[in-house]
């Protein structure tokens, strides 16, 4: 009877230590949305006002963003850790050139060491990049990859990038458990680039586009540098563009923003009576990006393909021994994608089913 006695007491503790435990986790996860909210609705971080010597910004321009800049204090978000700027500063060699890896869409990449020589990578959302509105680098930017990086969907997947940590003080970063090697734009026409190598990236992203759009999220276009090689040959999505949930899978979203490769976007944001992206244009740059890597091409842009008739395999890389049935089929699928009419264009379900039959 005592030894019964005894097992219900221990059962008893251990549901009200998981209630608790529950409770606090609870707690935890409404302080870090209390917070990421608060970065959402700020208008400009101190961040902002690091603008670099050959930036040409007028006084007045300035003088705004002094006026609306708000401090505020970092915290760290569960497993991700808030950094000073101190820190990344060590972290990246005062942020140098000769850590530098690349450009991104709305800032730098940079190598990066922390205390316990693990090798990391930064990426800066900057101010003075050159081809930036500056609504895109505003706080509402830093709260969405944050928030995408911390979507348990995302995080589990192989092929995004892994978030450890952010900081919001005198500049907006990301700190990633990356040790980039070279991306998937760098690669384009190398011949160590095999066959193999590159249809594993076209299922790869094929499937986590359609991953993506079938938990509502979509990107506006993704581009072959926004994909970077870990030093172990793993494919990362680590540059997100102008990701955005949707409330359905035909929302489309007003497009707001500069462009830096327009050879990936689909044409729709390009036409200023449309000026909206969906989970169409998303399709578009995929085609975009596998043409680019059945070709062997660096940022070829879409009016060299539309001249190629549907099934032509003379536009697949004479260096690549593939059979004729698989060229066509590619190709075929890719110019399906990169169609100019939005409507026609298959989703990411239909062309993940035809690259799967076509190179299993």
């Amino acid at each position: 009877m005592a030894s019964a006695r005894s097992e219900m007491l221990h059962a008893k503790e251990g549901k009200e230590e998981e209630r608790g435990s529950a409770a606090d986790k609870e707690e935890e996860e409404a302080k870090i949305a209390s917070f990421l909210e608060q970065i959402k609705d700020l208008s400009i971080l101190p961040s902002m006002l690091d603008i670099e010597k050959d930036t040409n910004c007028c006084n007045l321009l300035q003088e705004w963003m002094t006026y609306n800049s708000r401090e505020l204090r970092g915290i760290d978000l569960g497993d991700v850790k808030h950094y000073s700027d101190a820190e990344l500063r060590v972290f990246t060699n005062g942020y140098s050139e000769d850590n530098l890896f690349c450009r991104t869409r709305h800032g730098r990449l940079f190598k990066a060491m922390d205390y316990n020589n693990r090798k990391l990578a930064v990426k800066t959302l900057d101010v003075s990049s050159p081809y930036r509105s500056l609504s895109y680098l505003t706080p509402p930017r830093l709260h969405a990859e944050i928030v995408l990086l911390r979507d348990p969907l995302i995080k589990s997947h192989p092929n995004f990038v892994k978030l450890i940590g952010y900081s919001c003080e005198r500049k907006m970063a990301f700190v990633f458990d990356l040790d980039p090697k070279t991306s998937v734009h760098e690669l384009l026409a190398s011949d160590d680039f095999g066959w193999d190598a590159r249809m594993k990236v076209a299922m790869d992203f094929g499937r986590l586009l359609k991953l993506s759009h079938e938990n509502l999220i979509i990107y506006g276009y993704i581009d072959a540098k926004d994909i970077i090689f870990d030093q172990d040959s793993n494919a990362k999505f680590f540059d997100f563009g102008l990701h955005q949930r949707v409330k359905n899978k035909d929302e489309k979203i007003e497009v707001q923003c500069v462009f830096d490769d327009i050879g990936y976007i689909a044409p729709e944001i390009c036409d200023y009576t449309e000026r909206k992206w969906s989970m169409k244009s998303d399709v578009f740059s995929y085609g975009i990006l596998l043409l680019n890597l059945i070709c062997k091409k660096q940022g070829t842009i879409w009016s060299w393909f539309k001249q190629i008739k549907d099934g032509d395999n003379l536009i697949v890389s004479d260096s690549f021994e593939v059979d004729e049935h698989t060229k066509s089929g590619i190709i075929g699928l890719a110019m399906s994608c990169a169609n100019l009419d939005w409507t026609c264009r298959p989703d990411m379900g239909t062309v993940v089913k035809n690259l799967e039959d076509l190179i299993g």
